[in-house]
């Protein structure tokens, strides 16, 4: 990582570099702190963003390839958490979401279930989160993101 940084930006300048990390709920305790901390060392100029969607990704007994809203928010929280504690800089947040009342990731307000899904789920590719799932999410991100900058 510091290696490819240092070629991709040997000036150092603004914006040129956004690392986001595709970690998952279960690991960016473990594994972001060390990147964040390496990049620090480094004195690289990157922004950082968060990626809560790839790294938790699941198939699920019927097919469906789904994500878990409490799985994804878990991710968001805890990389605006690891970033203040690292006094790193969070940049942007990276989400897949549709227009529409879909049936793609589980969870929310409205508690969709995997059976749920069949409902109405439309994606050819990735799972989207609808409307409802992604205000839910925003309005967590924003509480916990004006609390750990404060």
């Amino acid at each position: 990582l510091i290696q490819l940084t240092e070629i991709l930006n040997p000036k150092q300048e603004n914006g040129k570099i956004i690392l986001i990390p595709r970690m998952g709920n279960t690991k960016i305790s473990s594994h972001l702190p060390i990147y964040v901390k390496s990049v620090k060392k480094e004195g690289l100029n990157v922004t950082w963003m968060c990626d809560p969607m790839h790294g938790n990704t699941e198939k699920t007994e019927n097919s469906f390839k789904t994500r878990k809203l409490n799985r994804i928010l878990d991710e968001v929280i805890r990389s605006v958490q690891i970033h203040k504690s690292e006094n790193s800089y969070l940049g942007g947040l990276h989400l897949e979401t549709a227009p529409d009342a879909v049936t793609e990731c589980t969870g929310g307000k409205e508690e969709i279930t995997n059976e749920d899904l069949k409902i109405n789920y439309q994606s050819a590719c990735d799972p989207r989160l609808n409307p409802s799932q992604t205000c839910e999410l925003l309005s967590n991100f924003i509480k916990e993101y004006t609390r750990n900058q404060i």
